[in-house]
């Protein structure tokens, strides 16, 4: 177990930067698809759409961003799930 944390904590930078990265995308394309509406921005880090709500949109261009949208924030909160809990392990153990 200590052999499979340590790995994941040597290679969270790696997590960190692609991090980074899927933030800056998501807010270049919040801005392209509703302009600079700063709480659009905010919102769509905490908002997930249903199966309902993506299948209904008949936009293509949508469809993408709300798809885009979901995956980036399923792996934000896991990014911050398991950053969060290996910090909480190694401070621990010091």
């Amino acid at each position: 177990m200590d052999e499979i944390l340590s790995f994941i904590h040597d290679i969270l930078p790696f997590f960190h930067i692609l991090a980074l990265t899927i933030v800056l995308v998501k807010i270049c394309w919040v801005i392209n698809t509703k302009g600079f509406d700063f709480s659009a921005i905010i919102i769509s880090f905490f908002r997930i759409y249903n199966e309902a709500e993506l299948h209904s949109s008949s936009n293509k261009k949508r469809f993408k961003y709300m798809r885009f949208n979901n995956l980036s924030n399923y792996y934000l909160y896991i990014w911050l799930f398991i950053t969060l809990l290996i910090y909480v392990i190694f401070l621990s153990q010091k």
